[in-house]
């Protein structure tokens, strides 16, 4: 399936997914992590399964700038007005990776937040264990969506 999901590879793999986003492009979902290390953290995922960037295919490369395009300006505004933000991506295990499939983590940032010394955000990327209860997480999601005008879509082809 070179446009839908991957089945069975990993968790960002199953179909479930899809109803977890609050934005999705052809190739990407935007899904709000469930262990947010600050308000409004989230990730950007490849649908097909890839473990590197540089297994992106240049359409799908294309559609990876529309997806941050789209959805960086709506965390801004929603998560109050944060211009600054880090992009992260982890690549193998000795980088921190937990899941290997291509995803970018957004985490907005403010002056003063947590993490003012920027070394400790990646260090707890993957290892905060702040799970969010489901009902704070889906609340989450729905003020994404309703930002940024997205109505959550069955894939084509499953």
């Amino acid at each position: 399936m070179r446009h839908g999901m991957d089945k069975g590879k990993d968790a960002f793999c199953d179909e479930k997914r899809y109803s977890e986003a609050f934005f999705a492009t052809k190739h990407f979902l935007a899904l709000y992590d469930k262990k947010p290390l600050l308000p409004g953290h989230c990730l950007v995922v490849s649908k097909r399964h890839v473990v590197d960037i540089n297994e992106l295919s240049p359409e799908e490369f294309a559609d990876l700038r529309h997806i941050l395009k789209s959805v960086l300006p709506g965390l801004a505004k929603v998560y109050g007005d944060c211009k600054s933000y880090n992009l992260v991506i982890q690549r193998g295990k000795p980088a921190g990776a937990s899941i290997a499939h291509f995803h970018i983590h957004i985490v907005p940032r403010k002056p003063n937040d947590a993490y003012a010394n920027d070394d400790d955000i990646y260090k707890d990327i993957d290892t905060k264990a702040n799970v969010l209860p489901r009902k704070a997480y889906l609340a989450e999601v729905a003020k994404l969506r309703k930002y940024l005008r997205y109505k959550q879509k069955a894939p084509k082809g499953l």
